[in-house]
């Protein structure tokens, strides 16, 4: 079995043909550029290729984002017509009046946590 050369007039190496008539020097040098000008336009190409699929990831997760961000604005806006602070106050006012002394212990823990936290 015989191995084609690869630096011969009509062979450019590496599995390119050039036409004929066009001649490439001799040498490994010419294989070394040859071979590198293929691997950069390759990379080339792979890198256009991603980054259009960044572009498009991206676009993909603003979208997503602005969908999310309408559906919470939605949502806190339904629980905030929802709550009437009437209500929370009547419901306060019996708690008060049912059990005084776990609302007194309970104000006096979350005022004793606040002081701390104040005073750090």
């Amino acid at each position: 079995m015989t191995t084609p050369e690869l630096n011969t007039p009509g062979n450019a190496g590496y599995g390119a043909s050039m036409p004929q008539g066009n001649t490439v020097p001799a040498g490994p040098t010419d294989d070394v550029s040859f071979a590198k000008s293929l691997g950069v336009d390759q990379t080339s190409d792979t890198a256009e290729k991603v980054k259009d699929a960044a572009q498009h990831g991206i676009a993909s997760a603003e979208d997503t984002m602005s969908q999310l961000q309408a559906k919470a604005s939605e949502l806190t806006s339904n629980l905030i017509n929802k709550v009437s602070v009437d209500e929370l106050t009547a419901k306060l006012e019996e708690q008060v009046r049912e059990h005084p002394a776990r609302t007194l212990m309970f104000a006096a823990g979350a005022g004793f946590l606040l002081g701390r936290a104040a005073r750090k």
